[in-house]
């Protein structure tokens, strides 16, 4: 068996086949690079390996060979020496065809090998990074360097747009900080932020988190999951100042007690059933925290709070599932986990993670 060449920190046993009969042609027709079986013998004959089709191999010198298969009328098949590429030294001899036509292959066939072991090396660090389990890749310093790269180049493709680079909040547009360690859906996990990563939150697709939506109370159908009455504008008044009065003591004492009493009202508003009797949130269906002082959406203001309860709130996150491959949507789990590890310091309010 031929000796392994080693390309950086990737070793294998090269054999390239370039299935077309007419090089020049190749980039516009089919080709191959076969690396899953070696040759054993520098002329032995693969049956796998069309008439005509162009062989490239290195030897044990470091030498690159074209050879080409053909059929002897008495002999059978055969393998025919086409050129020949001294990789160390820069050297080359070609026979039967001329060197521009041989030239070019063996540079082609050059950048298929680079190309298909570059394959090799992230096929096989995705498939560890699947059987590993989510949350534990963050303490694996080689996976989690792996992930992080891969997981930082998707994020800034499909990701910064709304996020930014960094994960950075806008809470015009009810985008989170993924920054901090505050998280609506979940608590934070690479499989919960992996999960969000791949189905999205009510992109549409039936695995995503979708499970409640704010209703839009200032309308005459507030919610489209069930009917809920609409609150009236001093209704709707008192609530914000109930739950503007969790954070500020200079809140309206006698429009905060009404506010209370429709936010635990069982027939008329319901804050309670998604938010809690304490207005805590529940992350396992995204309500969010009404006490502390993280808003997806505004400033935490009246005018923000109010614009919240009467016309409703409703963000999407896209799903990935389907566009990207199940180790990219892993890894950009990872790299966002990660944002999360060192939270920059930063006045409330901020935005709340998804």
């Amino acid at each position: 068996m031929y000796p392994p060449l080693s390309i950086g920190t990737v070793t294998c046993t090269i054999r390239v086949e370039l299935v077309d009969d007419d090089c020049s042609s190749l980039p516009a027709r089919t080709y191959k690079l076969r690396l899953s079986r070696l040759l054993t013998q520098g002329r032995a004959l693969d049956p796998a390996i069309p008439t005509g089709a162009l062989v490239v191999y290195v030897d044990r010198a470091m030498s690159l060979f074209v050879y080409r298969k053909y059929c002897h009328r008495r002999r059978g098949l055969k393998l025919r020496l086409e050129g020949l590429l001294d990789l160390r030294h820069g050297m080359s001899r070609f026979s039967h065809q001329s060197l521009r036509r041989f030239a070019w292959a063996a540079g082609a066939a050059s950048l298929l090998v680079l190309t298909g072991l570059s394959w090799l090396h992230q096929r096989s660090e995705s498939a560890r990074l699947l059987k590993a389990w989510p949350d534990a890749i963050p303490s694996n310093a080689q996976l989690n360097a792996w992930a992080m790269a891969r997981g930082r180049r998707a994020f800034g493709r499909y990701c910064a747009r709304c996020h930014g680079d960094a994960g950075e909040p806008d809470p015009s547009r009810g985008v989170p900080d993924l920054r901090d360690r505050e998280w609506l859906y979940g608590s934070g996990r690479v499989d919960e932020i992996e999960r969000v990563v791949l189905y999205g939150i009510r992109s549409g697709n039936s695995k995503g988190w979708d499970l409640a939506s704010m209703p839009a109370f200032a309308t005459a159908n507030p919610y489209a999951r069930y009917a809920t009455p609409s609150l009236s504008p001093n209704e709707l008044t008192d609530v914000t100042e109930y739950l503007y009065s969790l954070q500020h003591s200079d809140a309206d004492a006698s429009a905060a007690a009404r506010g209370i009493r429709l936010f635990e009202n069982t027939s008329r508003g319901l804050c309670w059933d998604c938010h809690g009797g304490l207005g805590q949130g529940d992350a396992s269906i995204g309500a969010p925290n009404l006490r502390d002082r993280i808003w997806l959406y505004g400033d935490g203001s009246r005018a923000s709070i109010y614009a919240s309860i009467a016309h409703g709130r409703a963000g999407i996150c896209p799903a990935w599932s389907g566009h990207i491959s199940p180790a990219t949507a892993l890894a950009v789990a990872v790299y966002t986990h990660s944002l999360s590890q060192h939270p920059p310091r930063q006045s409330p309010p901020v935005a709340r993670n998804e």
